[in-house]
């Protein structure tokens, strides 16, 4: 997961954006986050989750908004009116 992320984020940047010497140490925070159980190897475990949950949650399914009637919706703006004292609403 983590690869094709870096992936696909260095496949869309342009090479004249980056820096060589910040590009060395991300690599070097990931070979030490593969080889140590340490905080770099906390920080990538933590993304992972968050990028996890984002994908989990966005990828909910539509629940279409319940919509009564308009039968129901002219009975009930007419109830409200007429508990407001505003007169009735017309049919």
């Amino acid at each position: 997961m983590v690869r094709d992320k870096l992936r696909t984020a260095f496949q869309f940047t342009p090479m004249s954006h980056y820096c060589p010497r910040r590009v060395h140490n991300t690599i070097d925070f990931l070979w030490t986050a593969a080889e140590k159980k340490g905080l770099e190897h906390k920080i990538v475990k933590n993304l992972c989750l968050v990028h996890y949950y984002q994908m989990a949650f966005r990828k909910k399914r539509f629940v279409p908004f319940y919509r009564p009637p308009q039968r129901v919706r002219i009975c009930h703006a007419g109830m409200i009116m007429r508990r407001l004292g505003v007169g009735t609403i017309p049919r």
